[in-house]
């Protein structure tokens, strides 16, 4: 690559607030968001983790209801899902230059990746976002159960028991730990970590050392926001997600936000259901060590 844009990842756990925060960055002027490209290539491109899904399992055949965007035209907004391999979002997506712009801001799910490291692209900067376990775990049961309906609530009893390419073996942290330890070791020494209930208690104490960080401008107007979808008709996104979401709805919060709003209290673990408990005493490690290492707010510094 001869240009000189900044290149920036940043790699998520789902139900982190994920989607409000790419919001935000949206409003840096000359930012190109890509969102969740690997998305695609891990459930829907020729590549898919489940190339065969077991139709007779109302999970599966739920998700491929959602994933199914064979009814949209040629105009339909994004990238096609035929040509979404972990190759062509490397070389075509991640590693092209975009005329007007000087970031590239990539978010994305670590377990997305699905450990193909040799296909991650050059020149960019990594950075991590991380929330509490319990917090993730409740509200990630309750998205599955929203966007897959009540019909199958049955079979969300437990989530370690979903098919893995649904909810992820290492449930999302320790695929995101691995992925860190690899970056840190061949592509960035010094990536970012950044915990969300800390943005959300600090907005411009964290998300201005975030950005310092990275090389991305920070301004206080970064703070709010219109509500609404608008911004993202700017996003370079696959057809696929797009239609997914008017879909499952799993962005319309995040979507109809205007701020950041501050966090709630951490609920108690005997409070959790079994399989939560379960999911976060499997996470817990992971998570540690990635918020050991997160920007500080600075009364803890």
């Amino acid at each position: 690559m001869s240009d000189n844009l900044n290149r920036v990842f940043l790699w998520c756990v789902p139900r982190t607030v994920s989607t409000a925060f790419l919001k935000c960055i949206s409003f840096v002027e000359g930012l190109q968001v890509i969102n969740e490209p690997y998305q695609c290539a891990y459930h829907s491109g020729p590549e898919r983790k489940n190339p065969k899904p077991n139709l007779s399992h109302p999970v599966e055949k739920r998700l491929e209801v959602i994933l199914d965007d064979t009814s949209l035209d040629d105009e339909a907004r994004g990238f096609d899902k035929k040509d979404c391999t972990y190759g062509w979002i490397r070389d075509e997506l991640l590693e092209a230059s975009y005329a007007g712009k000087k970031i590239i801001f990539c978010k994305d799910m670590a377990f997305y990746l699905d450990a193909k490291y040799h296909m991650l692209p050059k020149g960019f900067r990594y950075s991590f976002l991380i929330r509490h376990p319990a917090k993730v775990f409740l509200s990630w049961k309750k998205s599955l159960l929203k966007t897959f309906g009540e019909p199958i609530a049955q079979f969300m009893g437990d989530l370690q028991k979903l098919p893995d390419h649904v909810f992820p073996a290492g449930g999302g942290f320790k695929e995101q730990y691995e992925l860190l330890e690899y970056v840190e070791k061949h592509l960035d020494p010094e990536p970012v970590i950044l915990d969300m209930d800390d943005l959300l208690t600090d907005p411009p104490g964290i998300l201005s050392s975030y950005c310092h960080k990275l090389g991305i401008p920070y301004t206080c107007e970064l703070l709010s926001w219109e509500a609404g979808a608008a911004i993202t008709e700017t996003w370079i996104s696959s057809k696929v997600m797009v239609n997914a979401n008017k879909i499952g709805g799993f962005y319309d919060e995040a979507l109809g936000s205007a701020a950041f709003k501050y966090p709630g209290p951490l609920p108690a673990f005997e409070s959790l259901p079994g399989d939560i408990q379960a999911c976060m005493e499997a996470s817990m490690r992971y998570y540690e060590k990635l918020h050991s290492r997160r920007i500080k707010p600075s009364s803890t510094n």
